[in-house]
């Protein structure tokens, strides 16, 4: 192998190349990720020392008046260790590993994404990155379908810096406008956030936010005070149950 080559490796000309395929890019919490990595040597022999899997996402922390978008590593799935590949050989390297109950659900902005890493000594190391739609989780899907029923609809959906309430450093907060239906005169608002226990258990906690009412009502708005915090637990599908379970706890602090 000429110095030249071994030089330009070094800074990714001709070095391997590496393109992950998933068997499904659509998944629900709890789901198997699975597919094969392809890797395609280049025109020098590299030593890899070894093949990751990281799963990604963005959240947004507040500071004063601005926000600063950083990223957060959900789940990391190690696929082989050190090999050798030889000039345009190729190999592949099936892997499987399970979707984290927490992954964020795509949707607002609320972006996930598989990188494939190659750690390569004293070269660039290749990377591959695939978008991952993550649908919600059968329980929280039906409570979707419940909120839209009783007349909110989905406003916005952010995933916020928060520490203590789970291992990630951020929560996925939903957010519910009211825009008709019982509650479109009593409710301003409705955030949610929802916390996976278990494949059969997931906790919702909600912030309930009630339309000011006279000059007490405002008064209340302005200090705040119109805001109630509530939190039960989805252990159905049922859209009909959730939604009477789900207006009980609403004409409560309505």
């Amino acid at each position: 192998m000429s110095f030249m080559k071994k030089m330009m490796s070094r800074v990714g000309v001709g070095s391997s190349e590496v393109d992950t395929i998933l068997n499904r890019n659509v998944l629900v919490p709890g789901e198997t990720v699975d597919g094969v990595i392809k890797i395609r040597a280049g025109s020098v022999e590299q030593m890899i020392d070894k093949i990751d899997l990281s799963l990604h996402t963005t959240y947004v922390q507040k500071k004063d008046d601005s926000k600063v978008t950083k990223s957060a590593q959900i789940a990391r799935h190690a696929v082989a260790n050190q090999f050798t590949i030889q000039p345009n050989d190729e190999k592949e390297f099936p892997f499987s590993f399970t979707l984290p109950l927490d992954a964020p659900i795509s949707k607002g902005k609320s972006k996930v994404w598989l990188q494939t890493g190659l750690d390569i000594k004293s070269a660039v190391d290749p990377q591959d990155k695939d978008m991952i739609q993550i649908a919600p989780h059968p329980y929280i899907n039906a409570f979707l379908q419940a909120v839209d029923g009783l007349g909110f609809k989905l406003r916005d959906v952010e995933n916020e810096e928060a520490h203590g309430f789970g291992r990630l450093p951020f929560i996925q907060e939903f957010e519910f406008h009211a825009t008709h239906g019982a509650f479109r005169s009593r409710l301003d608002e409705l955030e949610a956030v929802f916390q996976p226990v278990s494949e059969d258990n997931i906790r919702v906690i909600l912030e309930i936010d009630r339309k000011a009412r006279g000059f007490s009502g405002f008064l209340s708005e302005m200090l705040e005070t119109d805001e109630s915090k509530v939190q039960f637990m989805l252990t159905t599908d049922d859209v009909n149950e959730i939604q009477r379970q789900l207006t009980d706890v609403l004409n409560q602090y309505a």
